[in-house]
Parts: C-alpha cells; sequence; structure tokens
C-alpha cells in the first residue's frame, strides 16, 4: 500500500525492515536511523515505509539488551519530531503486532493515524490467486476450489501458496 501510494502521488519511496536497521554495534541504530531521515529529507518529496516496525519502536523499558532498543525509539522520535523540518516527508509504518509499537510513537504528529488491513474476503483471495497464478498452467484444479481452504490466509500467505506450487 505504502509502495502504492508514492506512485500514485509520484513521491520517492524508501523502503526499510525495522530489523535490518538494528545492529549491536554502539551508536550504529541510532546513526542508520539518522542516515534515512537525512536520505529521505534529500529526496524530498518522499514516503518512508518501515516495515517490522515493532523490532525498532517496542515499548521502552521491555527490552534486556544494553538499551540499544531504547536508544533506537529515542532517535526515531527525534528524527521525527526533530529540528530539521519533515515537509514533503511522510512516514507510514507496518506491524503484525501493534501491541508491541511504543506508544510515544502514536502520539499525534507522529504514526498517528492507524489502520488494521483486514484478511482478504473470499472475492479478494481469488484475484490474488487469479494475479500469482496468470502465468502458471492449471491442471486438473480450478481457482474457486482454493478461496474455502484458504479462508484464514493473508495476500502473503497466497503469494507463498502459488510461488511453492510454481515450483513443482
Amino acid at each position: 500500500l505504502a509502495k502504492a501510494m508514492a506512485g500514485e502521488s509520484e513521491y520517492n519511496f524508501l523502503s526499510v525492515s525495522g530489523p535490518a536497521l538494528l545492529s549491536k554495534w554502539v551508536g550504529s541504530t541510532e546513526e542508520a536511523i539518522r542516515d534515512l531521515f537525512w536520505k529521505a529529507r534529500q529526496a524530498r518529496p518522499c514516503i518512508i515505509f518501515l516495515d517490522e516496525v515493532e523490532s525498532i519502536a517496542p515499548r521502552r523499558g521491555s527490552a534486556t539488551d544494553s538499551g540499544v532498543v531504547d536508544r533506537a525509539v529515542s532517535q526515531l522520535l527525534a528524527e521525527i519530531d526533530g529540528s530539521q523540518t519533515l515537509s514533503d516527508v511522510f512516514i507510514m509504518a507496518a506491524t503484525n503486532r501493534p501491541d508491541l509499537v511504543d506508544e510515544a510513537l502514536l502520539r499525534p504528529g507522529r504514526l498517528d493515524l492507524q489502520y488494521k488491513v483486514p484478511s482478504p474476503d473470499a472475492e479478494a483471495r481469488k484475484k490474488i490467486f487469479e494475479i500469482h497464478l496468470r502465468d502458471a498452467p492449471l491442471q486438473n484444479i480450478s481457482i474457486n476450489e482454493l478461496i474455502e481452504p484458504t479462508k484464514d490466509n493473508n495476500g502473503a500467505d497466497i503469494e507463498w501458496i502459488c510461488t511453492s506450487a510454481k515450483k513443482f
């Protein structure tokens, strides 16, 4: 969704997985966060997409590490609120565990709009199968037969099913 928004708005797009910013070396995580925001300011207009945001912004005080996660959260908040303007830089984040994200990150002016993306309904799952199987020769199987058994799957799960099936 974030990439589609960037494309539609003709904004540059920086995507990073939260764990990719983490480092065991003191100060490296904070530096990676500063560098990300520096790149975004240089690429304005820009959307920063933080996937698995709970990994770099978990509730402070909950970690048993050497404080690197708490410092990462503080650096992230400083970059969002900082003295350097973030005009034309928008931040989007995704998580499967919103309960783990530090509450300060969810306050107004930060990541204040939250949307829960529900699992796809039957029609959406059918379209996802059609997209990922459009080049696959289907023998003795109908996409309609795949809809009900995948009722608890999300789009990524269905993509993985299709990709795996194409290998055989």
